[in-house]
């Protein structure tokens, strides 16, 4: 017999949106970066740690084609080495046309990236990384 793949319930799917919305670590409308950040500068460093985090994504990039996690929805899609899937060279394969969330974030002021921006000190996250295999 073969079994045939049903849809989820809608309030599943819901359900499972809502509970994964406070694990979400980048959100669109966060607002405008304060400080100009330049990455070029600062990747060898970062290790661009932000492209590991959990990133909401809006209805419109979803319709415009933007990969989510299928069980996930409106989250980001990440490829096996825990980058979004768009991460290409250790940059941003879609930058000119990024998500909401990539363009309003700021590390500047985010502990987890950085222990002190202006000297490149790294933040946890970064060090974290530095010991992965």
């Amino acid at each position: 017999m073969v079994e045939v793949a049903t849809k989820p319930k809608l309030s599943d799917v819901i359900n499972r949106y809502f509970s994964h919305l406070k694990e979400i670590q980048i959100q669109p409308d966060r607002g405008h970066p304060d400080v100009e950040v330049d990455c070029a500068a600062r990747v060898h460093i970062c290790k661009t740690v932000c492209c590991r985090f959990k990133l909401a994504l809006t209805r419109e990039e979803v319709e415009r084609g933007l990969k989510f996690d299928i069980d996930n929805p409106y989250i980001m899609r990440k490829g096996s080495d825990g980058y979004c899937y768009e991460t290409k060279d250790g940059g941003c394969g879609i930058y000119e046309s990024r998500p909401v969330a990539c363009r309003t974030y700021s590390c500047a002021k985010d502990k987890r990236v950085w222990e002190d921006f202006d000297r490149m000190i790294p933040g946890k996250r970064v060090r974290e990384m530095s010991f992965q295999v």
